[in-house]
């Protein structure tokens, strides 16, 4: 979880309990869309994100670059071991390689209040971001890097 204090710990519990079902390899929080966000300009920029990230990389999570993320210890290591993006988009490319391993990766809907501060800077990191995940299809289609 970021730790930026935006997801209460209470929400926690509700990660780990994914875990009770033995197939669960990876439970991904999604944002309360209703509760984070301010600016119209962030909002946007989150949706166009959330689409390409969907697109490039070829997942179902809506809500990829939520920081709330959980992992069974045996496919945080299958994944994390293979991650070649190093920015803000790595979490495009460990869902990407969780799906290419057949992993179950289950949502979880959490609340998330929006704090000030974030080092993200939405014009050139969205750029960043897009462009990694636009190298990233590349790189894994053409072979160059393997899951």
């Amino acid at each position: 979880m970021d730790s930026d204090g935006s997801t209460d710990t209470s929400e926690v519990l509700r990660v780990i309990s994914c875990f009770n079902d033995p197939s669960c390899s990876v439970v991904c929080g999604i944002r309360d869309s209703s509760r984070y966000m301010d600016s119209m300009i962030r909002r946007i920029t989150s949706m166009l994100f959330a689409k390409f990230a969907m697109y490039f990389g070829k997942t179902k999570v809506s809500d990829t670059q939520c920081g709330f993320k959980g992992f069974r210890r045996e496919s945080a290591f299958e994944i994390f071991k293979r991650i070649h993006i190093k920015g803000w988009a790595f979490d495009v490319e460990a869902l990407y390689i969780a799906e290419k391993l057949h992993m179950n990766i289950k949502t979880v809907r959490i609340k998330w209040i929006e704090k000030s501060g974030s080092k993200l800077k939405v014009g050139p990191d969205s750029i960043k971001m897009l462009l990694d995940m636009v190298l990233m299809r590349l790189t894994y289609a053409t072979g160059v890097w393997k899951v």
